[in-house]
């Protein structure tokens, strides 16, 4: 993945602190300039909005823009930027306010389960999810079967692959000896 940067503009410590550490994370670089920012209302009202509790995400090249409401949690800020800040068209977007998936704009129909487990697999991205970490996830989603986290994966292969043309491991790569893991972000 490369890395993109991100660039903060809050007057308030902890808040670039705690951005900064969730967008390391991810994969991103916080930086003065950057491909995207991230603007806190409190600190510059005339950017977006009067209301101190608001986040404003916006791209550089000067379009696209996304308000994020306080409080969020880690992956709806990831999530956020990712879509706002995407590096290409081909990008994979899990939304976990509105449990979305789309790829390359295209959305993706997926059950509760399918979901939990491409959130995990979002969420863990390069570094991956063990299948018994999935097979957790599958079965607290309601899944009965032992290898519940191998057939939900085959289920989200399928599904990405009807989107993309391609064979569903073209996104979501087997480790071997441990479990799967995303090859698109």
């Amino acid at each position: 993945m490369n890395m993109r940067r991100i660039a903060i503009r809050s007057e308030d410590a902890e808040l670039c602190d705690l951005l900064k550490m969730w967008l390391g994370d991810a994969g991103y670089e916080v930086s003065g300039g950057g491909d995207c920012a991230i603007i806190d209302a409190d600190t510059c009202p005339g950017e977006g909005g009067e209301d101190e509790k608001t986040l404003y995400i916006v791209s550089s090249p000067g379009g696209r823009a996304h308000e994020l409401r306080r409080p969020f949690s880690h992956t709806e800020l990831t999530s956020a930027v990712r879509r706002i800040c995407s590096e290409d068209a081909g990008e994979l977007v899990v939304d976990p306010t509105s449990k979305r998936v789309t790829y390359r704009g295209d959305s993706v129909a997926l059950t509760a389960k399918e979901y939990a487990v491409m959130r995990l697999l979002y969420e863990r991205g390069e570094e991956g999810a063990s299948r018994e970490e999935i097979s957790t996830v599958a079965r607290r989603e309601g899944g009965k079967e032992t290898n519940a986290g191998d057939v939900y994966v085959h289920y989200l292969r399928r599904k990405l692959s009807l989107l993309t043309g391609e064979p569903g491991g073209e996104i979501i790569r087997t480790v071997r000896g441990f479990g799967y893991a995303l090859t698109v972000r």
